[in-house]
């Protein structure tokens, strides 16, 4: 009996104590956010928008008024941004160029002017690019080979896409139709959940050149044939070379999406590399290779 109103007292002092905190939202700015990502040889898109604070969950609004320019590495103007629609905005020329480094800046009213610098790297190739059927054709297996440049650090990705043409939804309508997840095994992967074996499945896989430097990198990942179409079915592997912010960016990002929906996941932050506002501006050059499935 004196344990039962021991508890019975503690309970009520716990509901006496409890109390309803009002959670404030932090009252700051909104800023300027920049999405831009692109690779040599392709038209420069940006995403622009305005921030909002951590409880907002709604889309970010755009940004249809801002003048964006494109800058050298000496923060010389060589072009213009148009906007298209949505807040986005294209620069074709010049095309960037592998190797080189590019500047924006943006400037829209009622926010902080925001400028970032991003660099366009060297392309790496593919020495080698071997494949073979497994499982009675339904999967391939590819060895790829390449050698890293020793003379500054390297940030990868790789990629192995599956393309096939399926019948459309009328008589000789076709279209094509991608699969872009693949498996490996490989150890010095960054993302991509482990199974039970040791397999890991994703889009891409990033991993830097630390360990490797100026050594011979090999990478074997594995592709399934998701369609039996008769029409023309063909892999494109792609050899990516990212900027450093670029890379820490995609990997951050990757595990923002992964803590999403986790109670006891820790906090985020997702990399910018954006002065004075949000985002990010990184660049890319990729080597590619097809092969056709006979």
């Amino acid at each position: 009996m004196k344990k039962i109103i021991v508890s019975f007292a503690a309970l009520v002092l716990f509901m006496a104590c409890e109390k309803e905190i009002p959670l404030k939202q932090e009252e700051s700015e909104p800023r300027i956010v920049v999405n831009a990502i692109f690779s040599a040889g392709d038209t420069i898109w940006i995403n622009l928008s305005e921030s909002r604070d951590v409880l907002y969950d709604q889309m970010l609004p755009n940004i249809e008024n801002a003048t964006a320019k494109l800058l050298d590495a000496n923060d010389n103007v060589l072009a213009d941004f148009t906007h298209d629609t949505d807040g986005r905005y294209y620069c074709t020329d010049p095309m960037p160029v592998a190797g080189t480094t590019y500047g924006l800046r943006v400037e829209a009213a009622g926010f902080k002017t925001v400028t970032a610098s991003a660099e366009t790297p060297s392309i790496i190739a593919l020495s080698s690019v071997d494949s073979s059927s497994t499982n009675s054709g339904e999967q391939y297996e590819f060895k790829l080979s390449f050698t890293d440049d020793a003379s500054q650090d390297n940030f990868y990705g790789i990629s192995i896409v599956y393309h096939t043409y399926v019948e459309g939804g009328e008589p000789g309508e076709e279209f094509l139709s991608s699969n872009p997840y693949f498996s490996t095994k490989e150890f010095y992967v960054i993302n991509g959940e482990p199974d039970i074996d040791g397999t890991r499945y994703a889009m891409e896989f990033f991993f830097s050149d630390n360990g490797f430097n100026g050594q011979t990198i090999n990478f074997t990942g594995r592709q399934y044939i998701w369609s039996s179409g008769e029409g023309d079915q063909f892999f494109v592997v792609g050899l990516k070379s990212l900027s450093e912010d670029l890379y820490k960016y995609k990997l951050s990002y990757s595990k923002y999406l992964d803590a999403q929906g986790d109670f006891f996941a820790e906090p985020v932050q997702v990399y910018s590399n954006i002065t004075d506002g949000f985002g990010i501006f990184g660049g890319s050059s990729t080597y590619r290779d097809t092969l056709w499935v006979e």
